[in-house]
């Protein structure tokens, strides 16, 4: 599935792509190339200091200088390789190198400096750490304190009281340098484990995005029904994926069937659920002309099926498109609301949500429309909107928009009315889905007349006309 996603493009690898390993290599090449950098500075310091003092002696000490100048030459030159090979060899060698050079003047010089030069192999162990990893600091302290003592104390055990200090500091630097190579390991898995986490949240929102392009395509556009009527729809999820449902089923010519429903819950249990519903509806819906036994049959299949857990509210109406006769039953959503010559009142019809209760008998209800009616059929995510205060944006709220909104379409009653509840809502997050299903009666089938002609055929005028 994610190789499908890369390849598609919807996960940009570059910006998640091997972090941990990044951020590691950038650390240890930073700090290789300040270390590097006083080495070399330092070497150049002391050929100009020892050159300075030889003038003034006048007398020229070549031989310090050019060891000098060698030794920076090779510290250049692990620069460079480094920034060549991407990989720890660079660092064992500068590492490996120095501790080798420092052992080296400790088995040379007397003993009353060699604590000094301890304490500079001590500083190369904590290099080791730093700059590979903590097993390495632990082979170079043993070989260390190994060498060191039998150069220059030879094996007895007089020296163990003298040298307890340094031991001491021996081993808590190879501590420190191991606690901080643990924990720097620790911070690499804690950022591994965060990349594939955002990696799979990744791939979750690219994945409820395409469940969200899918639903927005189950959901029909409202057509051009009839000259008497405007028809608009819309879904506004509070989440990627709805669990709300709206449908247009164009059952014959004269005849659609309107559908709002809600399943509980939000998100993609609620989307299949009213996918799976969509479904069962559309099919009973040819089989049957009465809404109240569409819903019986609907909630039987639910009832069924023992994988579906959530409950479903449906309103379902049937609309007559030459007299606007509406027929409906209600399996316990929110009652429409009617606005008739400036009054707004509900169209009630009682039942259960579908799964609720087995063979509930949900009742067929009849309402004639007339001109300049306007249903709106609703999901409680309207009135169950809540502002920053807490606040419903209530019943009556809603039924003050209902009745004094006006717009020009449908599309922009739908449009107006989700702006009120979106300015009631303010800053507060939508808590759940909104749908809104608006029907228009722009005049009475009665004003349509067809008058016939001489050759038999019939015009459509309106009766101003």
């Amino acid at each position: 599935m994610a190789e499908e996603y890369i390849t598609m493009g919807l996960i940009d690898i570059k910006s998640t792509k091997n972090i941990e390993d990044q951020t590691d290599s950038v650390r240890k090449s930073v700090f290789f190339n300040t270390i590097i950098n006083v080495v070399i500075y330092i070497h150049l310091f002391f050929i100009v200091l020892i050159f300075i003092t030889s003038i003034i002696n006048q007398e020229m000490r070549f031989m310090p200088m050019l060891i000098l100048a060698i030794d920076m030459s090779y510290f250049l030159f692990i620069k460079y390789v480094s920034k060549k090979v991407d990989n720890n060899k660079p660092y064992i060698i500068f590492c490996a190198y120095s501790n080798l050079m420092f052992m080296a003047l400790a088995a040379t010089d007397s003993s009353n400096s060699v604590n000094l030069f301890m304490y500079m192999c001590s500083i190369c162990i904590m290099l080791f750490t730093f700059l590979v990893n903590y097993q390495s600091a632990l082979i170079a302290f043993f070989i260390n304190m190994s060498i060191i003592f039998y150069l220059i104390y030879q094996p007895n055990f007089a020296w163990i009281a003298d040298l307890l200090p340094i031991l001491s500091f021996f081993v808590v630097t190879t501590a420190i340098a191991w606690l901080y190579q643990r924990t720097l390991d620790n911070s690499m898995i804690s950022l591994q484990a965060a990349r594939q986490q955002l990696m799979q949240d990744t791939l979750i929102r690219q994945e409820l995005a395409i469940a969200r392009n899918l639903q927005q395509e189950l959901y029909p556009k409202p057509q051009h029904y009839s000259e008497c009527l405007d028809i608009g729809a819309s879904v506004q999820p509070a989440l990627e994926t709805s669990g709300d449902l709206y449908d247009l089923i164009r059952l014959n010519d004269d005849e659609i069937a309107i559908i709002v429903g809600d399943a509980t819950g939000k998100s993609v249990a609620a989307a299949m659920v009213m996918a799976m519903t969509r479904s069962i509806i559309r099919s009973e819906a040819r089989r049957s002309r009465n809404p109240g036994h569409v819903l019986r049959h609907v909630n039987a299949i639910l009832h069924a099926d023992d994988a579906v857990n959530q409950m479903m509210t449906v309103w379902y109406g049937v609309l007559n498109l030459r007299h606007h006769q509406l027929r409906f039953a209600n399996a316990g959503h929110p009652f429409p609301l009617l606005r008739r010559n400036g009054v707004v009142q509900e169209l009630e019809a009682f039942g259960t949500p579908l799964r609720s209760i087995r063979n509930f008998p949900y009742a067929e209800q009849t309402i004639q429309l007339q001109a300049n009616d306007r249903l709106v059929v609703y999901t409680d995510g309207v009135i169950e909107t809540m502002n920053e205060q807490r606040e419903l944006y209530s019943f009556d709220r809603w039924c003050a928009a209902v009745r004094d909104i006006e717009a020009e379409n449908t599309a922009g009653l739908i449009d107006a009315y989700c702006a009120a509840v979106d300015e009631f809502r303010g800053a507060a997050r939508q808590a759940d889905d909104l749908t809104l299903v608006v029907v228009d009666i722009i005049k009475d089938p009665s004003e349509v007349v067809t008058l016939p002609v001489a050759d038999t055929t019939a015009v459509v005028v309106t009766a101003d006309q």
